[in-house]
């Protein structure tokens, strides 16, 4: 698991580390949880939707097929990071263990069941209509 910096990702870079903190804690003892998170600044959250605009440009252009790949990605590294992730959410929530751990897989499960229905593609709902006798197919992705 990459370690935490309490640093914004915005893209592949880091946001500021001179704003407004704040630090977890867990609510089961009540001790601070390192590191300390920085708020984004302005211009970080306009950058951060900047790129999200540009990803979803070119995401939506993917083929079903590169979507599902991209979706159960996503879910193999979710899982891929294991104990760490269930030590960190459980100190953050005070939940147990076992719950972290059926959250995962729940979580990764519902990324793999959307994987397999956008690569089938029946969601597009394409549809041919024929209202007034020519022939017009309508597709929506």
């Amino acid at each position: 698991m990459q370690e935490l910096t309490g640093r914004s990702i915005i893209g592949f870079g880091r946001g500021e580390s001179q704003t407004e903190s704040q630090q977890g804690f867990n609510p089961t003892t009540g001790e601070h949880i390192p590191p300390t998170y920085y708020s984004a600044t302005v211009d970080e959250v306009d950058r951060a939707a900047q790129l999200a605009d540009q990803a979803f440009a070119t995401y939506s252009r993917r083929s079903g097929r590169e979507k599902a790949t991209f979706l159960r990605k996503i879910a193999e590294n979710i899982e891929s990071i294991g104990q760490p992730l269930v030590d960190r959410a459980t100190a953050e929530t005070g939940l147990p263990a076992g719950r972290i751990q059926a959250e995962t897989g729940r979580t990764c499960a519902q990324l793999r069941m959307f994987a397999d229905l956008v690569e089938e593609g029946s969601w597009v709902d394409a549809r041919i209509d024929r209202a007034d006798g020519r022939l017009v197919v309508l597709q929506l992705d």
